[in-house]
């Protein structure tokens, strides 16, 4: 049997105070020397520009050197502070993650790993890209509906720079109404650019719908069928919902994929400036973990009849 949500809650509540929070205690001296140590190479890189300017600039023929060390001391200036934070924030999510994981039955966390990469891929659930980066990754099961939760960054080459295609939290989530059709709905564009040739795009009935998002299809058909008007009001709401940025989604292979766009990082831990012993943040893990269930039941993705 299922457990409520208010069950979760209080083992998650239980699991903090006799699992998390000593692992909390143990680290939080070593924040404040992680601050500190971010406030030293800040510094630092401002003094090397400094100095760099007014001993190295003057001189004839350093000019490039110049722009070098500074372009250099600059980008540390800029990353440090999230480099020493991804390091630290890591090794206390790899001890505390087990504990909070099994308060969600048979959640699973790791990180930079994501193995499904390729299915994204195909089901055009991101538009071109050259690469891509992954930092939480979740997988789990709810009401027999099985899911992923993927923070990840995709970039595609051009000219000599990265540029983001998409920055975001994806959430694959399999459904037990089988279905052949790939079917994507993106933003509405003007020109109802394909993000592949063999998916045509459809109009639906629903005009709100159609002023927000675009759909694509290889079977209007069977997109009809899934793409139901409740479904289309949950679409409507859910960027309010929770939170985020709709981007787009895929119906591909017997798999609901939406993808939210954000700028900020989702199931962030141990930001150096507060203290380990503030819950805000723990609290907010809970609930952006807690809205993936939220959102199957929303979309009733363990029942078979129509969405």
């Amino acid at each position: 049997m299922e457990k409520t949500y208010i069950e979760i809650k209080k083992e998650f509540v239980n699991k903090y105070t006799t699992a998390i929070l000593p692992v909390l205690r143990e680290n939080e001296e070593e924040r404040k020397k992680k601050r500190k140590l971010v406030l030293i190479i800040r510094i630092l890189s401002i003094i090397v520009m400094i100095l760099n300017i007014l001993f190295l600039s003057p001189v004839s023929g350093f000019e490039e050197l110049v722009k070098f060390i500074n372009a250099i001391a600059f980008a540390v200036l800029l990353s440090c502070g999230y480099v020493v934070k991804k390091h630290f924030e890591n090794k206390i999510k790899e001890k505390i993650m087990p504990a909070v994981c099994s308060c969600f039955g048979d959640l699973k966390w790791s990180c930079g790993i994501f193995l499904s990469s390729p299915v994204i891929k195909e089901s055009r659930l991101i538009p071109h890209y050259t690469s891509s980066s992954f930092d939480d990754v979740f997988n789990g099961s709810w009401k027999d509906v099985s899911f992923e939760i993927i923070e990840a960054h995709y970039t595609r080459r051009s000219d000599k720079h990265d540029v983001t295609v998409f920055k975001g939290v994806i959430i694959r989530l399999s459904m037990n109404k089988a279905f052949s059709a790939h079917t994507v709905i993106t933003a509405d564009s003007l020109l109802h650019s394909s993000p592949a040739q063999n998916l045509k795009h459809t109009e639906l009935e629903d005009v709100v719908f159609e002023k927000k998002f675009d759909v694509f299809t290889n079977d209007p058909i069977e997109a009809r069928y899934l793409i139901t008007p409740s479904f289309m009001e949950r679409i409507n709401n859910i960027s309010e919902v929770f939170k985020l940025k709709l981007y787009s989604i895929s119906f591909f292979q017997n798999n609901l994929f939406i993808a939210f766009k954000s700028s900020k990082d989702l199931f962030s831990l141990a930001a150096l400036n507060g203290s380990l012993l503030d819950t805000g943040e723990i609290a907010t893990l809970f609930d952006e973990i807690i809205s993936i269930y939220k959102l199957i039941d929303y979309f009733k993705l363990n029942q078979k009849t129509g969405l």
